[in-house]
């Protein structure tokens, strides 16, 4: 497949998936940055990725954030409970050593 190259934010670059003939891949993204830095060629755009679809639109977003939190705020309970299960063991094991 292509090669990604292009321009992350001002003054990073990047080259990604060189592929199977890295060689040849390495030389174009070194001419390609190199000449949209120097020389303000914007070729470098036909490397770019891809923009990727958008699903469902604002549905999508906001079912995506839900999901995203839901999850973190069960993870959260996960720590808390392995916590407490933690201390109960460590108690439980120093009244029966007494």
């Amino acid at each position: 497949g292509l090669p990604l190259i292009g321009r992350y934010r001002p003054g990073v670059w990047y080259a990604l998936a060189l592929g199977q003939d890295p060689l040849a891949n390495v030389s174009l993204a070194a001419d390609l940055i190199g000449d949209a830095i120097v020389e303000r060629d914007d070729r470098i755009a036909l490397f770019g990725a891809p923009p990727l679809p958008s699903t469902w639109g604002a549905l999508g977003a906001g079912l995506r954030w839900t999901t995203y939190w839901a999850g973190r705020l069960a993870d959260r309970g996960e720590r808390r409970r392995a916590r407490v299960a933690d201390r109960q063991e460590v108690s439980t094991v120093e009244f029966s050593s007494a």
